[in-house]
């Protein structure tokens, strides 16, 4: 079956001296495996630079149902990266976004609400004027309301400690201690989960609660998904974002 659907490179690995096996998260067939063969070669229709992380695409697909691994038949670009690549900021929080994105978007099935969530907060990112620094704290934490682990209740009187555990504001520390959010940074976790994400500009952060709330959130996911390995690219993060 031939699918034409725009497409959000995930990761991209070696098959062979000139193919590629790249993975995926498209609008029509949601997550899925593709191989183009050739893509290193000199003479090649589809060019393997195509497919750096977090590149949007449009594609035509051959998708059969009873296999792994699909075929691509055309690509192009969709959107075209204008302000990321020359700012060290986008690009760092764009590294930290593919990473997010490549660990906890697992599900094969098509979502197209998901789908948007991420294409149009990535153009977004590209075409912003503010400072981005906040961008990628709104982005990991309303990105759980597709994944099906958005904190539930409100930060207020007697509720002033988030329990990461069961996943909302409560009034009694849970243990161990890594498990809650609490203090200043609870009160800040709840601003961000209650400003939109077209309005991280909006919000002031001092550093250093940025980049321990970036560290609770990553626990977080953890604590809700199945991940495997080391988050690596927020370290990164924390460097640039501080300058």
């Amino acid at each position: 079956m031939f699918l034409s659907t725009r497409a959000i490179v995930f990761h991209q690995t070696r098959y062979s001296d000139t193919s590629l096996v790249v993975k995926l998260f498209t609008e029509e067939a949601g997550l899925g495996s593709y191989i183009i063969k050739g893509a290193k070669g000199s003479k090649a229709k589809i060019k393997a630079n195509l497919f750096q992380p977090l590149n949007l695409l449009e594609l035509v697909v051959s998708q059969k149902e009873k296999s792994d691994l699909h075929h691509i038949r055309e690509a192009r670009v969709g959107y075209l990266y204008q302000n990321i690549a020359p700012d060290i900021r986008k690009s760092s929080i764009l590294l930290f976004l593919n990473e997010l994105l490549y660990k906890s978007i697992q599900e094969e099935a098509t979502n197209r609400e998901l789908f948007s969530f991420v294409y149009n907060h990535l153009v977004m990112l590209d075409n912003t004027e503010e400072n981005p620094a906040n961008f990628h704290l709104l982005f990991a934490l309303h990105l759980t309301r597709y994944l099906g682990f958005f904190p539930q209740g409100n930060y207020q009187y007697l509720q002033t400690v988030f329990d990461m555990t069961e996943g909302h504001f409560t009034q009694a520390m849970p243990v161990p201690a890594e498990n809650f959010i609490s203090g200043q940074q609870c009160a800040l976790f709840s601003r961000l989960l209650n400003t939109e994400t077209g309005q991280f500009y909006a919000l002031s952060i001092p550093s250093a609660d940025r980049n321990e709330l970036l560290e609770k959130i990553i626990r977080y996911y953890y604590m809700h998904l199945p991940l495997t390995g080391s988050f690596k690219s927020h370290i990164i993060l924390h460097d640039v974002l501080q300058k």
